[in-house]
């Protein structure tokens, strides 16, 4: 994460949520907070978070910064040289040809996420996202989707009985999640592992969250010799005798 450079289309509360979230993330790989900001920028309706500006909200000056204002997004990312776009403007195909170009001119595999939902307010379709570059980009979409269960984060607080889940849990989990892609998987533009990878990455999932709870002193059961060893013993695997 400490390498990267992320702007987000989109300052409302899912822009700086995810925003804050990014930065605790470079913090637990390393950043300071102040190294960590000042990876992150905002662009909204009325132009980047900079601090000429007198419309930002206390939440939104904790990423503005002294830098030239514009009010052009293909400008801001010319100017800020993202490795990472977010759309959480609700704004459907603000990621435009020109804006998938920019990235990709700027970056070997342009990072773009076009996260609003529904589809029809998604800035970005996949389709495009790869036409206009190319092939390059690594594409998320935040379309709608079924519930989920969290089988390694459930399996990790079944284990544990933690008192409490922070914020720095579900970070531990994503990186944990992220770094299970192979770089195989991450050439093809693979944001996840596998689904057939789903006990692996499951039980890695959880060790990692498993030690954090641990490590915070938040687990009210003693602490193993091997927890991984001791998580996989608890884990379910459907194996099947053939009759």
């Amino acid at each position: 994460m400490t390498d990267q450079r992320v702007l987000f289309l989109g300052a409302g509360s899912a822009g700086i949520g995810i925003a804050n979230m990014i930065t605790s993330a470079m913090m637990l790989e390393g950043d300071t907070e102040e190294q960590a900001i000042s990876k992150i920028n905002l662009f909204d309706v009325n132009g980047l978070l900079e601090n000429s500006r007198t419309d930002l909200s206390e939440v939104q000056k904790r990423f503005a910064k002294d830098q030239t204002p514009t009010k052009n997004f293909v400008e801001a990312i010319n100017q800020l040289k993202p490795t990472i776009i977010i759309g959480v403007s609700t704004v459907g195909k603000a990621f435009t040809q020109e804006v998938v170009e920019a990235m990709s001119t700027l970056n070997e595999r342009p990072i773009i996420f076009a996260l609003s939902n529904p589809t029809e307010h998604a800035e970005c379709s996949a389709e495009k996202a790869y036409k206009w570059s190319n092939g390059k980009a690594v594409f998320c979409a935040g379309v709608p989707f079924d519930p989920v269960e969290l089988n390694g984060v459930s399996l990790a607080i079944y284990a544990t009985q933690p008192k409490l889940m922070g914020d720095a849990h579900w970070i531990t989990s994503g990186l944990a999640l992220a770094k299970m892609l192979t770089q195989e998987e991450k050439e093809k533009g693979m944001v996840l592992p596998p689904q057939s990878d789903i006990l692996e990455v499951s039980l890695e999932v959880a060790t990692k969250v498993a030690e954090r709870f641990f490590e915070d002193g938040l687990a009210q059961v003693e602490r193993p010799d091997n927890i991984k060893e001791w998580i996989k013993a608890m884990q379910y695997t459907p194996k099947y005798q053939s009759f």
